[in-house]
């Protein structure tokens, strides 16, 4: 019975704390969505260079195995689609509006799946890869798979550095700032939101 009270008194606090998270008035609504949209320009931009560098390198000479450069093409394509859909925000259209809060969620939780599969086909490539700037040496990662090479072009592990970097550095940002901007985004707008 102790437990069961317990357990009711959590979930009540929970509700109350996503309560929070919705907008208040109409005003905060339309903030909110502006917000969105003004953060897509990056993510569109970001989403023109992954497809622009996954469409010049997706070939069996640049990226015989090709995981780099599809998941450029299509990381890209999912994160430009998403991105022009929150775009439709700063209209005053209110069908673009629906549209936007339909398919804009499911586009992302797409993009987000596409990430864990971009991370086991771009992650797993690395074995002992060694990221050298102005011959300074700047980390080794240990992976699990078969060793990433840009410079033996016959090998069934070669991919363009440009590529491949891309590929790697958009995961690693992404799986930097997504955390990031979730515990920022819920701290906002339950501890410091009135």
């Amino acid at each position: 019975m102790q437990l069961k009270k317990c357990v009711n008194n959590i979930m009540e606090n929970i509700l109350k704390s996503l309560d929070k998270l919705k907008p208040q008035n109409e005003e905060e609504a339309i903030k909110q969505k502006r917000l969105i949209a003004y953060g897509a320009i990056p993510n569109l931009i970001t989403s023109i260079v992954m497809v622009t560098i996954g469409g010049m390198h997706n070939n069996d000479e640049d990226c015989p195995g090709k995981e780099a450069t599809q998941f450029l093409l299509v990381g890209g394509s999912v994160l430009a689609a998403s991105s022009v859909i929150k775009l439709y925000y700063l209209t005053n259209i209110e069908m673009l509006r629906k549209f936007a809060d339909i398919f804009y969620p499911l586009l992302d939780l797409t993009y987000f799946c596409l990430i864990i599969w971009g991370s086991v086909k771009v992650f797993g490539k690395i074995h002992q890869f060694t990221i050298v700037i102005l011959t300074f040496e700047m980390c080794c990662i240990t992976g699990v798979y078969d060793e990433w090479t840009s410079e033996d072009n016959t090998s069934a592990n070669y991919c363009v550095n440009t590529a491949f970097m891309m590929a790697f550095v958009t995961l690693i940002v992404y799986w930097i700032i997504m955390p990031l901007s979730i515990c920022g985004y819920c701290f906002y707008h339950i501890c410091c939101k009135k």
